[in-house]
């Protein structure tokens, strides 16, 4: 997990000036597998205005994290999110 936490970052870097260039912001997905911490941990790491977060709620139940939790901790840094209602 730390290895493609790293690559994450690498990636987002890589990718930044190419949305910078076009105006476009590019969302990191908390998923399955990482709590939101480490997904805004990636987005920080990145340092641009072009990297958020992208706030899956279901996704951090899976983990058993807090869903509000999980959005408080990624709102400051939020491109977009996937918030179902019923």
């Amino acid at each position: 997990m730390q290895e493609e936490m790293k690559q994450a970052i690498d990636d987002f870097k890589k990718i930044v000036p190419v949305c910078s260039d076009y105006g476009i912001r590019i969302a990191c997905e908390n998923h399955e597998y990482e709590p939101s911490q480490k997904n805004l941990r990636v987005v920080n790491a990145v340092n641009s205005q072009f990297a958020g977060t992208y706030v899956d709620v279901g996704n951090s139940m899976m983990i058993w994290e807090e869903p509000v939790s999980a959005v408080k901790t990624m709102a400051s840094k939020a491109v977009s999110s996937h918030i179902n209602k019923k």
